[in-house]
C-alpha cells in the first residue's frame, strides 16, 4: 500500500520538476513552456519512448548477464561437486 502511494505522489512531482527544473536551468519563462510543448510534442513525445526503451534494453540486458553468469556458475559448482563424489577417498 506504501508503494502505491509512493508513486501516487512520485509520478505527478517527478513530471512537475522534471519540467521545472529545465525551464530554470535554461532561463526559459514559465509561461513559454506551453508554446516549446505544442511545437514539438511528437519530438517530445519521441525522444521520451526512445529513452523510454533504450532504458529497457539497458536492463533487460543486464539482467540477462546477471541470469547467464549465475547459470554457468551453478554449473560449474554442480561439475565441482560430482568430481568430488567421483574421487576415491
Amino acid at each position: 500500500m506504501r508503494f502505491f502511494l509512493l508513486c501516487l505522489i512520485a509520478i505527478p512531482g517527478a513530471r512537475f520538476l522534471g519540467n521545472l527544473l529545465p525551464l530554470r536551468i535554461l532561463g526559459i519563462p514559465d509561461e513559454a513552456y506551453d508554446a516549446i510543448w505544442e511545437k514539438n510534442a511528437l519530438r517530445i513525445f519521441m525522444l521520451t519512448i526512445l529513452i523510454c526503451a533504450s532504458i529497457t534494453w539497458f536492463f533487460w540486458n543486464r539482467g540477462k548477464v546477471a541470469y547467464l553468469i549465475a547459470q554457468a556458475e551453478t554449473e560449474k559448482a554442480r561439475a565441482a561437486a560430482i568430481a568430488q563424489l567421483a574421487l576415491p577417498l
